[in-house]
């Protein structure tokens, strides 16, 4: 089994963010679209003080961040669609949708709280890097090898039966939980198969990227109207 590097997981984080951030902007440009949402008013309240759309907005993020952490990670795909892209997943021994949702609720508060570096930084000093919601969740992030998406090799079955030893496994449904743990999950249904596409959220990771891009076109053309409208 080999555990993620810290690099590997930052840009995972990093693209997991890019991907919400996406959503939540394609949802405002929506919201803009019916009139639901005025981006001039929202620029004109900021002008007076009025800075209540950022706490809105940010409750926004952290309902979606949230939902999007736990129906990956609960799923049989059991990773989010950054790590998906490098080849990653997430594992855990006797794993269950409590744990998903304490790994996803902690790593959202960390995310919104500036405490994701703190949180990198305990996954340096761990042995098996695990950050802060891993050790909470009793998780694990390890890379995802798709060449071998078959029975564990040699050497991983000798890993495996010494881990049971360590642990004093005997059980079946004890060992099935490690061998999930130590080599993911290896079979996986046909919509779980397509979700699991690095390709298919490497389009969704380009396509969020020039949605915000658009977006943030919106607010600065608005910023910039309103003040050349002021200085008249």
């Amino acid at each position: 089994m080999s555990y993620s590097k810290i690099s590997r997981r930052f840009f995972a984080y990093l693209f997991d963010t890019i991907i919400v951030s996406g959503f939540v902007c394609t949802l405002l440009l929506i919201l803009k679209f019916l009139n639901i949402f005025d981006t001039k008013t929202l620029v004109e309240n900021i002008s007076k003080g009025d800075f209540s759309f950022f706490i809105n907005y940010y409750i926004l993020c952290f309902l979606i961040y949230l939902v999007y952490e736990v129906v990956f990670l609960t799923s049989n795909i059991s990773s989010t669609p950054g790590k998906i892209i490098l080849d990653m997943e997430i594992v855990s021994y006797k794993p269950s949708f409590l744990k998903g949702f304490i790994r996803s609720t902690v790593k959202v508060i960390e995310s919104l709280s500036g405490l994701v570096i703190i949180s990198g930084l305990v996954a340096v000093f761990t042995e098996n890097k695990q950050s802060i919601h891993d050790l909470l969740a009793k998780t694990f992030v390890v890379d995802f090898d798709r060449r071998s998406q078959h029975i564990p090799s040699s050497m991983d079955s000798a890993e495996f039966h010494e881990e049971m030893k360590r642990r004093g496994i005997k059980t079946y449904s004890e060992q099935k939980a490690l061998a999930q743990e130590m080599f993911g999950n290896r079979k996986k249904s046909s919509i779980s198969f397509i979700l699991s596409s690095p390709l298919l959220w490497a389009i969704v990771l380009v396509l969020s990227i020039i949605i915000i891009i658009i977006y943030s076109n919106v607010i600065i053309y608005q910023i910039r109207n309103f003040y050349t409208i002021v200085n008249l």
